[in-house]
């Protein structure tokens, strides 16, 4: 297990503390437990928490590799909470003053979230999407394979080679820098757009089937391409955009509702030394003590 790894667990388990995912409890059937510290059990829907709050890349290892060093953590965990109560630390005006801000936090975001998940429905998100995809406009794409070489020579080299006949998807096996070189230089369907501006230029200027008879410079190299096929594009699909559109609706989901619940409270505004805000001198008088 590596070092990077045990550290990736440590800031986890610090982090969890102050994480709130929305999910129901699960059964203690469910739910088995993993350790026991001094009598007081750890479950296995803490290692599952520990476990969400790590890096992709991490979550991606075996569990049998997580696993040992996450329920170490939380028995750590354990062992500093039952420490602190003893100490009678939970009792501490700070420690009391923090537990009451998370629970605001948790309150805060357990309610939020439920509002949200109300109002995102799926049929909701593919209304939006079938909104967009009517008024989005119809757009030039090609595919397009390319080589990309360190230097001019290099380039014009690859071009008299492409004129006795070399075919190009090998040659870009053999000669590209670029990270498709293994596909042939195949850069799949783009738009003009989506490359830099003089790469794209010169690749849409070409006809299916055309290679470019200069080298072409790019921020990133010289660069000789082929068109392969050209066509108008339309939106991109719903399984593609879903997430995109599900996490807009989201957003706009709770701005509504928190703008619904200042509509029904009395709110009132306080200066930096707690005088009433239309008390207060104007902004160019004020000082921090």
């Amino acid at each position: 297990m590596s070092s990077v790894l045990r550290a990736a667990a440590a800031v986890a388990l610090i982090a969890v503390s102050g994480a709130v995912a929305a999910q129901t409890a699960p059964k203690p059937s469910d739910d088995p437990v993993v350790a026991r510290v001094n009598g007081e059990e750890i479950r296995r829907s803490s290692v599952n928490a520990v476990l969400e709050t790590l890096p992709a890349q991490y979550r991606a290892l075996p569990m049998e590799q997580l696993y040992p060093v996450m329920v170490k953590q939380l028995i750590d965990q354990k062992l500093m909470a039952q420490a602190a109560r003893k100490a009678n630390l939970h009792n501490d005006p700070e420690v009391k003053t923090r537990v009451a801000q998370m629970e605001d936090r948790v309150l805060q975001q357990v309610l939020v979230n439920r509002a949200v998940t109300a109002e995102v429905t799926e049929a909701k998100v593919r209304a939006r999407y079938d909104r967009v995809a009517k008024d989005a406009p119809a757009h030039d794409e090609m595919r397009a394979r390319h080589i990309l070489v360190e230097t001019q020579d290099q380039a014009k080299a690859v071009i008299g080679e492409l004129a006795k006949g070399v075919d190009f998807a090998d040659l870009a096996r053999k000669r590209s820098k670029g990270p498709n070189a293994a596909a042939g230089g195949d850069l799949g369907y783009f738009s003009r757009e989506d490359m830099p501006k003089e790469f794209g230029d010169a690749a849409f200027a070409l006809k299916p089937g055309e290679t470019t008879k200069e080298p072409v410079k790019s921020p990133v190299g010289w660069h000789v391409i082929k068109a392969e096929d050209k066509r108008k594009a339309g939106p991109p699909p719903y399984e593609d955009t879903k997430e995109e559109i599900s996490n807009q609706l989201a957003q706009e989901a709770a701005q509504k509702f928190v703008a619904s619940l200042r509509e029904g409270a009395k709110i009132e505004s306080f200066d930096l030394e707690g005088r009433p805000e239309a008390d207060a001198p104007p902004p160019a008088m004020r000082r921090v003590q």
